[in-house]
C-alpha cells in the first residue's frame, strides 16, 4: 500500500506561490527552478510525479581516492582486512555522532527556510486571500471590499458543507475571517486579518520568486 509523501502539502504551498508569481510576472529565478519548469500548464499532482524523484537522498557509496566529493559529505576510512563485525559498529558509532537523526526527510536542494514553522492551514489562507484579492466582477473591474472578503469566507462555508458528512480533514473557517461572530463584513477587525493575509502572500511571492520558501514575511 503507497504510502503519503510527508513533504508532499510542503512543496504544494511551493508550487502555488510560485506559480503566482509566474502568472503576476513577478521575475523568477530560472536558474533555481529549472528543474520546476513548466509550472503554469501542470496540475500540481501532474508536476509532483515529475518532481518529487529529485528530491531522493543522496546515495552512499564507495568512491575513489582522488573521485572530488561534496563539502557535506562525510568521508570514512575502512581497512580492507578488518573484521566486518567490529568495522560495523564503528562506523554506527561515527554515524552516531555525525549524524543527526532528527533528519526524517530529504529536500535536496530545495530546503524551506530553516526555523520557518510552516503552518499549512494559515499558508492556504493566504493563498485565499490572495486570490480574492485579484477577482474582478463580468466588465474586468476589481470587485468591492466586502465581496472580496465574502468569497474567501464562502470558500470556506462551502467546503464545511460539502465535506460535513465523513472523516475528512479539512481547513474550518478561521475566527480571523468568522463573519458570524461580528457585526457584518466590513468590520474594522475582519478586514484588517483580510489585508493581513494579502499582504504574507505578497512577500512570500516575492521571496518564492528568489529562490527562498516562505522566507521572512510577517
Amino acid at each position: 500500500m503507497a504510502t503519503s509523501d510527508p513533504r508532499k502539502e510542503l512543496y504544494r504551498l511551493w508550487f502555488e506561490f510560485l506559480r503566482r508569481a509566474v502568472a503576476e510576472g513577478t521575475p523568477v529565478d530560472e536558474l533555481f527552478y529549472a528543474e520546476w519548469m513548466p509550472i503554469d500548464c501542470l496540475s500540481f499532482d501532474q508536476w509532483w510525479r515529475v518532481f518529487r524523484p529529485k528530491l531522493s537522498y543522496p546515495e552512499a557509496k564507495v568512491v575513489d581516492t582522488d573521485e572530488p566529493c561534496a563539502e557535506d559529505t562525510l568521508l570514512i576510512s575502512v581497512p580492507r582486512d578488518a573484521n566486518k563485525v567490529v568495522v560495523l559498529k564503528q562506523i554506527r558509532a561515527i554515524l552516531d555522532a555525525e549524524l543527526s537523526g532528527k533528519v526524517r526527510h530529504t529536500y535536496g536542494r530545495y530546503v524551506p527556510t530553516a526555523n520557518s514553522n510552516i503552518k499549512y492551514a494559515s499558508f492556504r489562507l493566504m493563498l485565499h486571500c490572495y486570490d480574492a484579492e485579484q477577482s474582478k466582477d463580468s466588465k474586468g473591474r476589481k470587485v468591492s471590499r466586502t465581496d472580496r472578503v465574502l468569497k474567501v469566507v464562502d470558500r470556506y462555508k462551502k467546503i464545511e458543507q460539502k465535506y460535513s458528512v465523513g472523516r475528512r480533514r479539512i481547513d474550518k473557517l478561521p475566527k480571523s475571517l468568522n463573519t458570524d461572530r461580528a457585526v457584518g463584513v466590513g468590520t474594522d477587525d475582519i478586514v484588517r486579518n483580510y489585508y493581513r493575509s494579502v499582504q504574507r502572500a505578497r512577500r512570500i511571492i516575492k521571496n518564492v520568486a528568489s529562490g527562498e520558501f516562505p522566507g521572512k514575511y510577517t
